[in-house]
């Protein structure tokens, strides 16, 4: 899988998993804000980014967990910390429920695959008519970015204030999306994934971030899912919408730092 480093070597590890039709770049805005006291690793997942699909084409997520589990080995990160946004959030609990102790801790945006919804958008069961639209959607990148009367519709139900996306952003976003070769099977995987027992196993600490105009993953979910971890901290943004990382970076990169700070390892200290 391809991945990016960023921070230094001897700084506690942060791996980031991005969601849904997304890429490692999503996480540009944070990531600054995180390197001067974390090593960060951002990964493309499976079919995702720069990543080629898994084998077959599927994204069964213990196949991906075991993929991240290789990659973690193989750059020899001890113990990191997972942070994963939405797809990635779901991911990150299936990886830490069937890994007791490998993470330090969970940090959870707006996680998707903890409630089984069985929402299946169509476009999920037709991958030729996807590919086309992904396609599409490359060429059209420039123009929607650029105009900010096309940015607001594109994004209405991505951002709290589709008035304040930029080029820039919308840019990333949609990049992510065209090159989402596997968001059909890992669409229809997560939707069916009920991982909410699994989150209920875990015994690390955990932080869960989401926007409160997120019309992607509900925020109604947000006390119970708080709950759920041992020491579950809940960071609920008014203004963001389904990628907070990218709306309010400053205010997610407190709530990291916060909770890693408080869960170092004694050798860390």
């Amino acid at each position: 899988m391809a991945v990016a480093l960023a921070g230094d070597e001897s700084a506690p590890p942060l791996v980031f998993l991005h969601g849904l039709a997304e890429r490692k770049e999503v996480f540009s805005r944070l990531l600054p804000l995180l390197t001067p006291q974390l090593r960060v690793v951002a990964i493309d997942l499976p079919g995702f980014g720069s990543s080629p699909p898994l084998p077959g084409g599927g994204f069964d997520l213990g196949v991906v967990c075991e993929r991240i589990e290789a990659a973690v080995r193989e750059l020899g990160l001890e113990r990191p910390a997972m942070l994963g946004h939405s797809l990635g959030g779901g991911v990150t609990v299936r990886y830490a429920a069937e890994r007791p102790g490998a993470l330090r801790a969970v940090v959870l945006i707006a996680p998707a695959g903890l409630i089984a919804s069985g929402a299946v958008r169509p476009s999920w069961r037709r991958p030729r008519v996807h590919a086309f639209g992904r396609l599409a959607l490359r060429a059209a990148i420039p123009l929607i970015a650029s105009r900010q009367g096309l940015r607001e519709r594109a994004f209405a139900r991505v951002v709290g204030d589709p008035a304040s996306l930029d080029a820039e952003l919308a840019r990333e976003l949609l990049m992510g999306a065209a090159q989402g070769r596997s968001t059909p099977p890992a669409g229809i995987e997560i939707v069916y994934a009920g991982l909410r027992d699994r989150l209920d196993a875990l015994t690390l600490a955990g932080a869960r971030d989401l926007g409160r105009q997120d019309h992607v993953v509900s925020p109604r979910y947000a006390e119970p899912l708080r709950d759920a971890l041992p020491d579950g901290r809940l960071l609920l943004l008014p203004d963001a919408g389904h990628v907070p990382m990218c709306e309010q970076p400053a205010e997610v990169a407190a709530a990291v730092l916060e909770l890693l700070r408080v869960n170092q390892d004694p050798a860390d200290q």
